[in-house]
């Protein structure tokens, strides 16, 4: 893989990790009515997010009801594509097996970690838009009257 292969993976990849961030704060946002409910909820989606990832515990130490959470956070689709990108093709001297990313859980498809990620980004901004649209349809369903035309 050429240098620029590698330049271009890792700003993709960065990429698709700031969408995805900012797609967590549409819906944080849309959800929250104050901002200490806001910094609220955000470190209650963040949090294990962040530890299930599976660069704080061990992925094959995760118990099977956290399981899905492994699949639902947002680090863990970033963090695999840039150790993908970072020691894939790296030519290292030790005894036995010396690549690193089987023994951190991490597959060595980069594609699929970047299409999973743009997945976990597009059901961030359905949901924080599917709460804005609800509530905003509330809003303004209280403001109008609308009559009743039973007889």
């Amino acid at each position: 893989m050429t240098d620029v292969e590698v330049v271009i993976k890792f700003f993709v990849t960065v990429a698709g990790s700031s969408i995805t961030g900012h797609a967590l704060a549409i819906l944080v946002g849309s959800y929250a009515m104050s901002k200490e409910e806001a910094n609220t909820f955000s470190m209650m989606l963040y949090m294990p997010s962040v530890l299930f990832c599976g660069f704080i515990v061990n992925q094959e130490s995760l118990n099977i009801f956290v399981t899905p959470f492994k699949f639902l956070s947002i680090h863990r689709y970033s963090f695999q594509a840039l150790g993908i990108n970072d020691m894939d093709g790296l030519k290292l001297e030790c005894k036995g097996d010396c690549n690193p990313l089987p023994s951190l859980g991490i597959g060595d498809d980069f594609w699929v970690n970047i299409l999973m990620q743009s997945a976990n980004s597009l059901l961030l901004y359905s949901i924080g838009l599917a709460i804005l649209y609800f509530r905003g349809r509330k809003k303004y369903m209280k403001g109008k009257k609308v009559k009743n035309y039973e007889k």
